[in-house]
Order: structure tokens, then C-alpha cells, then sequence
């Protein structure tokens, strides 16, 4: 139910990590796209787009633990983490799997469509024509 913070495709610049992150680091500007595990066989295979465990991060609004990760001033949660990043929002959290490093030459509002839209397009026109 509402309220919630959408967004399935971004770009940006880094602000934080956390200690595990090894491939991003606060400056760095990035591209984010949706969530996929790494580990199944799906995701081990080439085909993280079928990934076996990404339906509640990238479409049910929780993290991956099925935790929400917004919430009100008064404690009340707040639908998130869409796509694993509900990058529709000032700030974002993200997966370092679904965080895409790119070049700081290139403008970051013509690169959030790389995270979604241009990735769909170039996979119908791969796999489907």
C-alpha cells in the first residue's frame, strides 16, 4: 500500500558504501539496474534476466532479507527497494550487484536508460529478431 518510492533504471553519484563493497566507492558515478542474486543457476548460467530469487527485491518493495528500507518520521514503512534500488528518489540504496560503475565523461542524465530501457531494447533485438 502507499506510500511508495519507485524506480527501475539511474544514474548517480556514489555517497557511501558499506565495508564489503569492493567495485564502487564514494565520487564514482554509476548507472543502477535491476537486482539479480549472482548465485543461482539461472545467474550462473548468463541469465541473470530469469534470476530465481529476484521477484521480492526487485517487485514486492523489501531488500533481499525481505526487510523494508524507508520508513516515515513516525516509524511507518514505506514501499521500496523496487528493482532492488527505487532509484526514483533524491537518494537511493543499492546491491553492489545492480550498481554499475561508469565514466565520469559522460553526462549521468543520458545514462540512467542504460539500467533498464536501452538493455530491453538491445535484448529484443539480440534474442527475439
Amino acid at each position: 500500500p502507499p506510500p511508495m518510492v519507485f524506480g527501475h533504471e539511474g544514474a548517480g553519484v556514489v555517497e557511501k558504501v558499506g565495508s564489503s563493497v569492493k567495485k564502487v566507492q564514494p565520487g564514482d558515478h554509476v548507472v543502477l539496474t535491476f537486482y539479480t542474486c549472482g548465485g543461482c543457476e539461472a545467474c550462473l548460467s548468463g541469465d541473470p534476466t530469469s534470476c530465481a530469487n529476484s521477484f521480492v527485491p526487485n517487485f514486492m518493495g523489501r531488500s533481499v532479507t525481505g526487510e523494508c528500507t524507508i520508513h516515515e518520521h513516525n516509524g511507518e514503512e514505506v514501499g521500496a527497494s523496487f528493482f532492488g534500488q527505487s532509484s526514483f528518489a533524491t537518494y537511493a540504496l543499492s546491491y553492489e550487484r545492480n550498481t554499475v560503475k561508469v565514466t565520469k565523461d559522460v553526462p549521468l542524465e543520458l545514462l540512467g536508460p542504460l539500467g533498464c530501457g536501452i538493455q530491453t531494447g538491445a535484448g529484443s533485438v539480440l534474442n527475439a529478431l
